[in-house]
């Protein structure tokens, strides 16, 4: 499959650019009903409705921020995990309550907001693989009966997956209320670095994994097997353009002279939205991405390009953007 290219016509372009003033890294973007948080050497935040973004400091001293989430619904709390614990802000009173890590080898990766019955609870994954939730009814961490997980993602509405490649029978676990998991045989790749980053992504029932420079794989149904989506490239980030299994896929993919970012929809038309060049040695990478539906913009985040947005092309004419 040759690469595709930036669209020429203005109305198919996905104009934007970098956000920030100056660099600085940023690992992982997360966000729901318009509000988005991100963190790397500090934590960025976009309150629903405003246009400039505010910057403070990691909380509580724990470290560059590594991993982010928002939750999808009231009462709209968020969480930042750092090198030395994690911080959830937005509890009862406008508290916060800070967990830190007992043992430094072993830090949290992956965080994400998800359903667990009727209520919302913050799910974690360690580097050994672990996965837990924390209860905060009852002031504790439980820990889930599952295999070693490579990692794990929630869409809008709260439905999770998880994603085991490392192990002797790949893969991913799926759930719409956390009380109910479905299995789904997956299909490992052939990383070259096995210590890369899986990137996972979920839309109601459909899956998106990928690991950089290794492909992706995409199922769009609880019965449908994991299949390579070239138009994802070598694969890297992903995000899914809505909370639907019919939804448009983004990937951040990257050469060693170009990183761009793709748009697969569901009937496979592929679309380059972003280049990012290599001005000395390798091109940027990239480690996070956000579909952000109130604005219509596609967040990207890096250490080294800190920030970039892609904003939806509103069409020929001006046209309404389609809303998944």
């Amino acid at each position: 499959m040759s690469n595709p290219r930036l669209p020429d016509r203005d109305e198919e372009t996905w104009k934007g650019g970098f956000v920030l003033g100056s660099p600085q890294p940023v690992l992982d973007v997360s966000g729901a009903g318009g509000m988005v948080i991100a963190g790397g050497d500090a934590l960025l935040m976009l309150r629903p409705g405003a246009e400039n973004w505010k910057q403070g400091t990691p909380p509580d001293d724990l470290g560059p921020v590594v991993a982010v989430a928002a939750e999808q619904r009231p009462s709209w709390r968020y969480a930042v995990a750092s090198f030395g614990g994690i911080t959830l802000f937005g509890l009862p009173r406008d508290q916060k309550l800070t967990l830190r890590a007992e043992q430094t080898e072993t830090q949290v990766t992956h965080l994400a907001w998800a359903s667990f019955g009727k209520e919302s609870v913050l799910y974690l994954r360690w580097t050994d693989g672990t996965v837990g939730r924390v209860r905060l009814d009852q002031g504790t961490i439980e820990y889930l009966t599952v295999e070693p997980m490579d990692a794990i993602a929630s869409d809008v509405t709260g439905s999770l997956a998880m994603v085991s490649l490392s192990g002797p029978e790949p893969h991913a676990l799926f759930s719409s209320d956390g009380l109910r998991f479905e299995e789904r045989p997956a299909v490992a790749l052939p990383a070259s670095d096995p210590e890369a980053r899986v990137h996972l992504a979920v839309a109601g029932a459909a899956i998106a994994y990928a690991i950089d420079g290794a492909g992706a794989r995409l199922s769009r149904g609880i019965d449908e097997d994991f299949v390579p989506c070239e138009g994802l490239g070598n694969g890297g980030p992903l995000a899914f353009q809505g909370a639907t299994p019919d939804a448009a896929v983004f990937c951040a993919t990257r050469t060693r002279a170009m990183t761009a970012i793709h748009r697969v929809d569901a009937k496979g038309a592929v679309q380059r939205i972003a280049e990012i060049g290599a001005e000395a040695g390798e091109a940027p990478r990239l480690t996070g991405l956000l579909w952000d539906r109130s604005r219509h913009v596609l967040w990207s985040v890096g250490p080294v390009v800190g920030l970039m947005k892609s904003e939806e092309p509103k069409g020929k004419g001006g046209k309404k953007r389609v809303v998944n």
